[in-house]
């Protein structure tokens, strides 16, 4: 092999190592976990559901936002408030023929997303829904948004 051939191979094997490096980062930053570690949870007063079922609810919630489509989201609160929520509780009882129906409410931010996503980048959303029933004694998320 000449020396230039040599040396163009070398150039061509850099380059192409230093393409799948910036990649790999770009790939690992745009798709970085959701950040679940300082979420503030505040479990208000109930008539309705106990502290633990209340509790039981968003730990439901704070799993489904770390194992799905919140990549590169930070959530920062998880409420419930009866009072807010009583009305859109029984609407949904009825829609879905259930008993028992709880809204959770939340805050989170964005990072970068991609175009896939439905959400916005570098936004914040406040008042996010979450909608779960209850299946024994087990929430379920049903819908969530609004």
């Amino acid at each position: 092999m000449s020396y230039f051939n040599e040396n163009k191979f070398l150039g061509n094997v850099f380059c192409r190592l230093l393409l799948i490096i910036v990649m790999s980062f770009c790939l690992i930053a745009c798709h970085s976990k959701p950040n679940v570690g300082n979420v503030n949870k505040q479990i208000g007063k109930s008539n309705v559901y106990t502290k633990e079922e209340i509790k039981n609810a968003i730990d439901v919630i704070v799993k489904q936002f770390e194992s799905t489509d919140f990549n590169n989201c930070t959530l920062t609160d998880l409420w419930y408030d009866e009072d807010a929520a009583i009305k859109q509780q029984t609407e949904w009882a009825k829609e879905y023929k259930v008993e028992n129906v709880i809204v959770i409410f939340s805050n989170f931010k964005t990072g970068s997303l991609s175009s896939e996503s439905p959400l916005t980048s570098h936004t914040t959303y406040n008042n996010y829904n979450w909608i779960l029933v209850k299946k024994g004694n087990n929430w379920e998320i049903r819908d969530q948004g609004y």
